[in-house]
């Protein structure tokens, strides 16, 4: 079942109409940037050395002096050699304690990263301020999107949170379509966790949130086509370009529609080829030529318009839904989005609660 989907609310964004504060061009200068000791460099001298670049220096040039320094926090002698746990207290503990402890405790950069994250926002937003560009995931006011891609294709990547094309339509699908952002507070479950969803998803005040992958970066580690949760407990769910991973995604598909409450809702997004037919082989193992095959070095599959019938196959009821915006030419453009791609919207019936507004 195909459809256009219109927001059932109007909205108070003025950002689709280009109104807004547009904040002075950024004017590229040199960026002097403290000399730290060649022998250790800790999140401690990376936040005191950019606390000074942010004092000193404004717009775009921060970013240049900030980089660097994050590439010194990156090298293997940031971390400290001993690995003893390091006493907190009982009484709680302020952020650079805790990232003390991290850097004692767990050799993983991300956790650092991610501490660190919310400064470095900042700095990227004031690089890259403008209006012709504007990120709904960040609400990020932006001259443009980043390239991204093995050919580099300009404007595709919010450079202030990271988000794609398909992350930026599932965010306004999400807000615009669906009930996961009104009361009652739903238990949401988010498969292979793209950062810039994760955190805007985890601070809504309506979402019990739980992510879970293969990697450690997830709050569970758990296989697709064995999930450790018991039947009828998420009232969302969603995955994106997870499934073309899975050898057996038949199984990973029921097993989406076991964990969900009736009423329950699922967005499984995959790339299509526009073939009537799905193409899988499971001879070939090689990356390169999985490459070859299927795009990708870990595909295994590439999805043709028949990936809905698989949906159906495991109990979905599937809407193939598309946004009004992806038909308002400007609105692609300034939001970045794709206005060819669907949302694969399945519904586990019978309901008990609509899953629209």
């Amino acid at each position: 079942m195909a459809g256009c989907r219109v927001p059932l609310f109007k909205s108070s964004h003025s950002w689709l109409r280009g109104e807004g504060p547009i904040g002075e061009q950024a004017v590229s200068r040199e960026v002097s940037v403290p000399t730290v000791k060649s022998h250790r460099y800790t999140l401690e001298c990376f936040l005191r050395d950019m606390q000074q670049v942010m004092d000193t220096e404004t717009d775009r040039a921060i970013a240049d002096g900030i980089e660097p320094l994050l590439d010194r926090l990156m090298e293997p002698s940031g971390f400290p050699e001993d690995t003893d746990s390091e006493n907190l207290g009982g009484g709680g503990f302020s952020d650079m304690e805790y990232v003390r402890h991290i850097l004692k405790t767990e050799r993983s950069r991300a956790p650092i990263v991610a501490r660190i994250e919310p400064l470095l926002k900042t700095i990227r937003k004031r690089r890259y301020i403008g209006n012709s560009r504007f990120c709904p995931v960040c609400e990020s006011r932006l001259r443009e999107f980043a390239p991204f891609g093995d050919k580099l294709n300009p404007n595709r990547r919010c450079p202030v949170c990271g988000s794609l094309e398909r992350h930026r339509l599932v965010w306004l699908f999400m807000h615009q379509t669906t009930n996961l952002f009104i009361p009652p507070r739903k238990k949401f479950l988010h498969i292979a966790p793209e950062p810039c969803l994760a955190s805007m998803l985890q601070e809504s005040e309506n979402i019990e949130y739980v992510s879970t992958d293969l990697t450690r970066y997830a709050m569970i580690q758990a296989d697709l086509t064995q999930l450790c949760f018991p039947n009828e407990l998420f009232d969302a769910v969603y995955a994106s370009h997870v499934l073309e991973h899975v050898p057996d995604d038949r199984a990973a598909m029921r097993e989406i529609y076991r964990t969900l409450k009736p009423g329950g809702w699922a967005i499984l997004q995959v790339p299509t080829s526009g073939e009537k037919v799905t193409y899988e082989d499971a001879t070939i193992v090689d990356p390169d030529k999985r490459n070859q095959a299927f795009g990708e070095r870990d595909h295994v599959r590439v999805y043709g318009e028949d990936y809905f019938d698989r949906l159906t196959d495991a109990g979905f009821a599937v809407h193939k839904e598309k946004l009004l915006l992806q038909t308002v030419r400007p609105a692609v453009q300034r939001l970045g989005l794709d206005p060819g791609e669907e949302i694969s919207f399945c519904i586990r019936t019978p309901y008990k609660t609509s899953a629209l507004h």
